[in-house]
Protein backbone atom coordinates (compact mmCIF):
# COMPACT_ATOMS: atom_id res chain seq x y z
CA UNK A 1 0.00 0.00 0.00
CA UNK A 2 2.87 2.32 0.79
CA UNK A 3 4.33 1.91 -2.70
CA UNK A 4 0.99 2.65 -4.36
CA UNK A 5 0.52 5.69 -2.14
CA UNK A 6 3.99 7.16 -2.76
CA UNK A 7 3.68 6.61 -6.52
CA UNK A 8 0.24 8.21 -6.50
CA UNK A 9 1.54 11.36 -4.79
CA UNK A 10 4.53 11.40 -7.14
CA UNK A 11 2.14 11.23 -10.12
CA UNK A 12 -0.09 13.90 -8.61
CA UNK A 13 2.82 16.38 -8.75
CA UNK A 14 3.76 15.65 -12.39
CA UNK A 15 2.25 17.38 -15.40
CA UNK A 16 2.53 14.27 -17.56
CA UNK A 17 2.13 10.87 -15.97
CA UNK A 18 3.92 8.03 -17.67
CA UNK A 19 2.61 4.50 -18.02
CA UNK A 20 5.20 2.99 -15.69
CA UNK A 21 4.07 5.28 -12.86
CA UNK A 22 0.42 4.31 -13.37
CA UNK A 23 1.33 0.63 -13.30
CA UNK A 24 3.45 1.22 -10.19
CA UNK A 25 0.33 2.62 -8.55
CA UNK A 26 -2.07 -0.10 -9.69
CA UNK A 27 -0.04 -3.27 -9.19
CA UNK A 28 0.84 -2.78 -5.49
CA UNK A 29 -2.68 -1.55 -4.79
CA UNK A 30 -4.25 -4.68 -6.29
CA UNK A 31 -1.64 -6.89 -4.61
CA UNK A 32 -2.53 -5.32 -1.26
CA UNK A 33 -6.21 -6.03 -1.89
CA UNK A 34 -5.38 -9.66 -2.77
CA UNK A 35 -3.27 -10.15 0.36
CA UNK A 36 -6.01 -8.71 2.55
CA UNK A 37 -8.63 -10.93 0.96
CA UNK A 38 -6.72 -14.22 0.65
CA UNK A 39 -3.86 -13.82 3.15
CA UNK A 40 -1.29 -14.98 0.61
CA UNK A 41 0.85 -13.39 -2.08
CA UNK A 42 -0.79 -13.19 -5.53
CA UNK A 43 0.46 -13.47 -9.06
CA UNK A 44 2.43 -10.43 -10.21
CA UNK A 45 0.48 -10.54 -13.47
CA UNK A 46 -1.40 -7.25 -13.59
CA UNK A 47 -4.00 -8.55 -16.05
CA UNK A 48 -4.97 -11.38 -13.67
CA UNK A 49 -5.31 -8.93 -10.80
CA UNK A 50 -7.43 -6.61 -12.95
CA UNK A 51 -9.64 -9.53 -14.00
CA UNK A 52 -10.15 -10.41 -10.36
CA UNK A 53 -10.82 -6.98 -8.84
CA UNK A 54 -11.93 -4.47 -11.47
CA UNK A 55 -15.58 -4.96 -12.37
CA UNK A 56 -16.44 -1.44 -13.56
CA UNK A 57 -16.27 -1.82 -17.34
CA UNK A 58 -14.99 1.69 -18.20
CA UNK A 59 -12.23 1.50 -15.62
CA UNK A 60 -11.41 -2.06 -16.60
CA UNK A 61 -11.13 -1.05 -20.27
CA UNK A 62 -8.89 1.90 -19.38
CA UNK A 63 -6.57 -0.33 -17.34
CA UNK A 64 -6.44 -3.03 -20.02
CA UNK A 65 -5.67 -0.33 -22.59
CA UNK A 66 -2.92 0.97 -20.28
CA UNK A 67 -1.40 -2.53 -20.20
CA UNK A 68 -1.63 -2.72 -24.00
CA UNK A 69 0.12 0.68 -24.33
CA UNK A 70 2.87 -0.54 -21.98
CA UNK A 71 3.39 -3.74 -23.97
CA UNK A 72 3.57 -1.78 -27.22
CA UNK A 73 6.36 0.42 -25.84
CA UNK A 74 4.45 3.65 -25.42
CA UNK A 75 5.35 5.90 -22.50
CA UNK A 76 2.34 8.13 -22.00
CA UNK A 77 -1.28 7.25 -21.55
CA UNK A 78 -3.99 9.80 -22.37
CA UNK A 79 -6.74 8.34 -20.17
CA UNK A 80 -5.17 8.32 -16.71
CA UNK A 81 -7.86 10.33 -14.91
CA UNK A 82 -10.22 7.38 -14.19
CA UNK A 83 -7.31 5.23 -13.08
CA UNK A 84 -5.99 7.90 -10.71
CA UNK A 85 -9.45 8.49 -9.28
CA UNK A 86 -9.87 4.78 -8.64
CA UNK A 87 -6.39 4.53 -7.09
CA UNK A 88 -6.98 7.42 -4.69
CA UNK A 89 -10.34 6.01 -3.66
CA UNK A 90 -8.84 2.56 -2.97
CA UNK A 91 -5.79 3.96 -1.17
CA UNK A 92 -8.06 5.96 1.14
CA UNK A 93 -10.38 3.00 1.68
CA UNK A 94 -7.56 0.60 2.52
CA UNK A 95 -5.78 3.12 4.71
CA UNK A 96 -8.91 3.77 6.74
CA UNK A 97 -9.96 0.13 7.05
CA UNK A 98 -6.67 -1.59 7.84
CA UNK A 99 -5.55 -1.90 11.44
CA UNK A 100 -1.97 -0.69 11.45
CA UNK A 101 0.03 -1.98 14.41
CA UNK A 102 1.47 0.59 16.76
CA UNK A 103 5.18 0.98 16.50
CA UNK A 104 7.20 -0.11 19.47
CA UNK A 105 9.15 2.58 21.22
CA UNK A 106 11.52 0.23 22.99
CA UNK A 107 15.11 1.41 22.67
CA UNK A 108 17.43 -1.55 22.08
CA UNK A 109 20.29 0.14 20.26
CA UNK A 110 22.59 -0.03 23.28
CA UNK A 111 21.93 -3.75 23.74
CA UNK A 112 22.57 -4.44 20.06
CA UNK A 113 25.82 -2.46 20.21
CA UNK A 114 26.98 -4.58 23.16
CA UNK A 115 26.16 -7.81 21.33
CA UNK A 116 27.99 -6.60 18.21
CA UNK A 117 31.10 -5.60 20.19
CA UNK A 118 31.12 -8.91 22.07
CA UNK A 119 30.87 -10.79 18.77
CA UNK A 120 33.82 -8.83 17.38
CA UNK A 121 35.87 -9.61 20.49
CA UNK A 122 35.05 -13.33 20.15
CA UNK A 123 36.04 -13.31 16.48
CA UNK A 124 39.34 -11.55 17.26
CA UNK A 125 40.18 -14.06 19.99
CA UNK A 126 39.51 -17.03 17.73
CA UNK A 127 42.29 -16.05 15.29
Amino acid sequence: LSMAKSNYYKADKENTINIKTLINILRPLLIAKWIIMYRKFPSMNLEKLVDHFIIISDLRNDILQLIYYKKSGKRNFPFEYNILQYALSEINHLQNSLPFPERSTIEITHQLDQIFHQTLRNVNHSF
